[in-house]
């Protein structure tokens, strides 16, 4: 069962750290920061707005590296680890881009070393728990690659892309396509969507309870109720029901209330 709305997670206060939460990304145009910063202080954490982390990274050096955790095959664990001049040209450009091109997707956990390795000192969780919000599209390999919204580590990022091709539409979407059959009036997150930005705040409930995880050593777990903003939507229906709403089920918020 959901949590009923007088339980809503916007009126808690989940902050029992003296962290402090820095929201990093480019610009989107669907997505209202103030909102999220608003959500986040709501929450009653500290919550600061700073410039896109990769416009501080060496472009060379990231570029090359960025070449090299593209994803080859989708049902082969390996990645471009012998990258093409154009390929390195690519990333060099887009990086500078505004806004910048996707559509290659890349490993997102090789991702989060790329950013560990230029960070190092600025990612303490015990002063700081870093929010990359993405333009990119990142993915995990769990038996093939699977194109994911949050990735958890140090830090966390968030692929805002993801939100549209990651969670999948219903199979009778997929069956209708095969068969040349026109699109169905199913609802979903599209390319440009207001929706994002209530998403956006169920995926940061997630990276807050992982950053809280860490700093209190316990194990981060997707929940089991697809009311939760922790369950682990893998259908845009799913998104709809659990991030969209973004609150706790009540197991969670009892656990996470101070």
């Amino acid at each position: 069962m959901g949590i009923k709305k007088s339980f809503s997670i916007n009126r808690m206060k989940l902050n029992n750290t003296d962290s402090t939460i820095i929201l990093s990304s480019p610009e989107f145009e669907d997505v209202d920061y103030n909102e999220l910063k608003k959500f986040i202080k709501n929450l009653g954490f500290k919550i600061e707005r700073e410039e896109d982390l990769l416009m501080r990274i060496d472009p060379d050096c990231f570029a090359e590296k960025m070449a090299r955790i593209r994803i080859l095959n989708p049902d082969k664990k390996e990645i471009n680890e012998t990258p093409f001049p154009v390929e390195i040209d690519y990333e060099k450009k887009n990086l500078k881009s505004k806004p910048r091109k996707k559509g290659i997707i890349y490993s997102g956990n090789h991702f989060i070393n790329i950013l560990k390795e230029n960070y190092k000192e600025y990612l303490d969780i015990r002063k700081k728990w870093v929010i990359y919000l993405s333009d990119q599209l990142f993915a995990t390999f769990e038996g093939r690659w699977h194109i994911r919204v949050i990735i958890l580590g140090i830090p966390v990022v968030i692929s805002v892309p993801g939100i549209v091709y990651g969670p999948a539409r219903s199979r009778e979407y997929y069956v209708s396509t095969q068969m040349g059959i026109p699109e169905t009036d199913e609802d979903y997150i599209k390319e440009k969507d207001s929706r994002k930005t209530e998403v956006l705040k169920g995926y940061l409930l997630q990276a807050i309870y992982f950053y809280k995880c860490l700093l209190e050593g316990k194990k981060f777990r997707f929940c089991e109720d697809k009311t939760c903003a922790l369950y682990n939507s893998h259908w845009q229906r799913e998104i709809f029901s659990a991030q969209l709403k973004h609150d706790f089920c009540e197991k969670h918020l009892k656990e996470i209330r101070i």
